[in-house]
This record gives structure tokens, C-alpha cells and sequence, in this order.
């Protein structure tokens, strides 16, 4: 079904990843362009030094498979520097802008967390 999906030029993108939804064989077997780390789980992994290695090698092993990660839930400075060291591709959640509801009219202030990205640029605006 996703090679017939890229057949047609869909991409594949699984979410919630680490929340036990998903397993290496599905990922394997899918193939997803985008993987989306669960951001409860993403927190969870964010409070010890431990774990934050073990994060690292789980980007590094989607990376290997061709996948794009995204984290969301990104809530505090730590969890973002934890996630770009990484090597996260994109990145959701209140740190990097306050949500706001769909059609509503974005703040133009720039945000901080674009100088601490520097040439990475790895923000994706979702509107405008």
C-alpha cells in the first residue's frame, strides 16, 4: 500500500512514535519519509542523561532508514537542545511558538529560537 501511495507522489509519515504504536518492522516494512516522536514520551526521555543518549540513537537509527524526524511537544530550552544535538529534522511545540487557533493571525515578532538555530534553519512555518 505505500509504495502504490508513492505511486502516486504521497508521502508516508507515521506519528507517535516511541509511544508503543509502532514497531522496527513497521517502520521497516513502511518505509516513511517522516517519523513523529511522541512528545509525552519525548519528555519522559528528556529527564535523564541516560535516556538522552538512547534518544540519540533512535534518531540516528531513523535516520539510517531514510526518515525525516520530527519531535513535538518541544515545551522547555533543554528538550530543544536535546533534540537538535540529536540531529532532529523538525521540530513542534510551545517552545518555539505559542499555538494559536487555525485562521487566527500570527505575532510578526521573530522568534528567538530562529537565531539559536543559526544556518540550520530547521523551523517549518505551518502558515503564511
Amino acid at each position: 500500500l505505500a509504495d502504490v501511495m508513492r505511486g502516486y507522489g504521497l508521502r508516508i509519515a507515521v506519528g507517535d512514535f516511541g509511544a508503543g504504536h509502532w514497531t522496527d518492522q513497521a517502520i521497516d516494512l513502511l518505509g516513511p519519509e517522516f517519523v513523529r516522536i511522541d512528545g509525552d514520551w519525548f519528555r519522559q526521555v528528556c529527564r535523564d542523561a541516560t535516556t538522552i543518549r538512547l534518544f540519540d540513537a533512535v534518531v540516528s537509527r531513523l535516520h539510517e532508514r531514510r526518515s525525516k524526524v520530527l519531535v513535538s511537544g518541544v515545551e522547555s530550552e533543554h528538550q530543544f537542545a536535546v533534540a537538535l544535538q540529536a540531529g532532529v529534522d523538525l521540530f513542534q511545540g510551545p517552545h518555539l511558538a505559542a499555538p494559536a487557533l487555525v485562521g487566527m493571525e500570527l505575532d510578526e515578532t521573530p522568534l528567538s529560537i530562529a537565531e539559536k538555530l543559526g544556518e540550520a534553519r530547521r523551523i517549518v512555518p505551518l502558515s503564511g
